[in-house]
């Protein structure tokens, strides 16, 4: 019978036998340290191999391919290249940069003279003073004088944010108010306002095509959806909303006819459906729109759930 011996795991050796400075143990490769000495921190260089390097006080993320790098120091420190260190940031006060009326040794502002003046951070991750935009609500992050997102009621142009000045002319294009960017405020009579154009309403309708915003595609309840027409050279097929049943009265909470208008007469059919007869026992208009109606109730539930 057969029995399988694991592995040997990588023997741990001691530094003295691997030659290795400030390692306290390795694996069986020498240039392979797994634990430094007190004060020291695994460094792998470009070729792969670990060595301990010095530790640097305040260090809280180090770079992964310089061993003299810190990349991000603790709160209140700042990497010196020059000493290699992260050093005490000391901020000082005074009206010696431009606009600045507080910075660190590090030259980074903290703080700008009034509220006249905002913060920037340059790509050297240097703070510098800048004049607000007025009316700007978010600043770019890219560019200096550029503002991201103007406040409503204005847009960014020529380094400001401008009002939009509304216009109001009644043979503009269905619209009655636009601003400058040709943006519709407000639609004439008869017309909806659909991502800042105008679009003739169908009388009746709940929802709209969002490809055709002139296309109906559900009507109000107690309304069925009639194509309109053939026109070949529409790109999508018309849709009007006509009632069910122009002789009913009211509806009942079941959306079936409760009562009929003057010279008609309330009739149950064999389906359970109420319609309107003339006082004669005829119906011109109602027999089917009722069951169209039943059908458009279970679209209507399904569109809402």
């Amino acid at each position: 019978m057969a029995v399988n011996i694991p592995e040997k795991p990588a023997p741990i050796i001691a530094k003295e036998q691997a030659g290795l400075t400030n390692c306290i143990s390795c694996e069986n490769d020498e240039d392979n340290c797994v634990e430094c000495d007190s004060g020291y921190r695994l460094f792998t260089d470009q070729g792969g191999v670990i060595s301990c390097e010095t530790e640097i006080t305040e260090c809280n993320i180090y770079s992964d391919e310089d061993k003299n790098d810190c990349l991000i120091c603790n709160v209140g420190y700042y990497f010196d290249s020059g000493s290699v260190a992260c050093v005490t940031r000391v901020v000082t006060c005074s009206n010696n940069y431009p606009n600045c009326v507080c910075w660190d040794n590090d030259i980074n502002c903290v703080e700008c003279i009034n509220d006249s003046y905002r913060l920037f951070e340059q790509n050297n991750d240097q703070h510098i003073c800048l004049e607000t935009i007025d009316n700007c609500e978010q600043y770019s992050t890219q560019f200096k004088y550029e503002c991201q997102k103007c406040e409503s009621g204005y847009k960014f142009n020529n380094g400001a944010c401008e009002t939009r000045l509304v216009t109001c002319d009644t043979e503009y294009q269905n619209c009655e108010c636009w601003d400058t960017s040709q943006n519709c405020q407000f639609c004439k009579s008869g017309y909806r306002k659909y991502n800042g154009n105008c679009y003739k309403e169908v009388d009746n309708c709940s929802y709209y095509s969002e490809d055709f915003p002139e296309q109906c595609v559900v009507c109000d309840p107690l309304y069925n959806l009639v194509q309109e027409n053939d026109d070949e050279n529409l790109e999508y097929i018309p849709y009007k909303c006509e009632a069910y049943d122009d002789n009913c009265n009211s509806y009942g909470s079941d959306w079936l006819c409760a009562s009929c208008n003057e010279g008609y007469l309330l009739f149950k059919t064999s389906d359970g459906y109420y319609i309107c007869v003339d006082e004669d026992g005829s119906n011109q208009n109602g027999g089917n729109r009722l069951q169209y109606m039943i059908i458009f109730v279970i679209l209507f539930v399904f569109l809402i759930i």
